[in-house]
């Protein structure tokens, strides 16, 4: 129905005054929004800002949508947890270790993996230290300065290689098997930390229903 009577401008502008029964919608044209009385609905009356004509319609309200988990607790909300930390979860079902998640009914064998550290930067300062110290009591009777210099450099450089070794970790990993393969996730240097979350994959799995029993490593 066309705005060519007075009815559907009525609408519009008794609506000016707000009340209980007055809804908005944009405009067809300049997209600016229409105060009118619900009743009009579904009629074309002219827009009171651009003057076009334009359908008047109650827009759909739609409720908003959940905010998302902010932590590994929510995201177990009722479920039994076997282990709860900063970067992974265990409970009954769900193995999650920071991105990524694994049903534990697919999961048959978890187990402790060791990854030594890179000693290559260490063992190049070590060579680098001792060639300085024998380059230094070679030039010993030639330049003393010289001698010196490489001395204590070379040592300074042999007790650094030394030092950055002794501070090297192994790296430890919870390996698990899952359909025919072996993923290593969570990386960290204490072991007692992967013990701890292998075991609760352990009781996850035997509360979760026959399977293979979880082999946990010695700490």
């Amino acid at each position: 129905m066309l705005a060519g009577g007075g009815s559907e401008s009525c609408l519009v502008r008794k609506s000016m005054q707000h009340n209980k029964f007055t809804v908005t919608c944009p405009c067809n044209h300049c997209s600016r929004q229409i105060a009118f009385d619900r009743a009009g609905a579904g009629l074309i009356a002219p827009c009171p800002h651009c003057g076009t004509d334009t359908l008047l319609f109650i827009p759909e309200t739609t409720l908003p949508s959940p905010p998302p988990p902010s932590s590994l607790d929510e995201l177990a909300a009722g479920e039994e947890i076997f282990y709860a930390g900063d970067d992974a979860l265990v409970t009954k079902t769900r193995f999650i270790a920071h991105a990524q998640t694994f049903a534990i009914k697919s999961i048959t064998e978890a187990s402790m993996a060791t990854t030594p550290p890179d000693k290559k930067r260490s063992s190049a300062l070590i060579c680098v230290g001792i060639l300085g110290m024998l380059t230094g009591f070679a030039s010993l009777s030639g330049n003393a300065i010289a001698s010196l210099i490489f001395s204590v450099l070379g040592a300074a450089m042999l007790y650094l290689g030394i030092h950055v070794r002794r501070m090297l970790k192994d790296t430890y990993f919870v390996a698990i098997s899952t359909a025919g393969q072996q993923i290593k996730t969570l990386p960290h240097k204490d072991p007692d930390k992967v013990v701890e979350i292998i075991k609760a994959l352990n009781l996850a799995i035997i509360a979760r229903g026959p399977h293979e029993v979880v082999r946990v490593p010695d700490p």
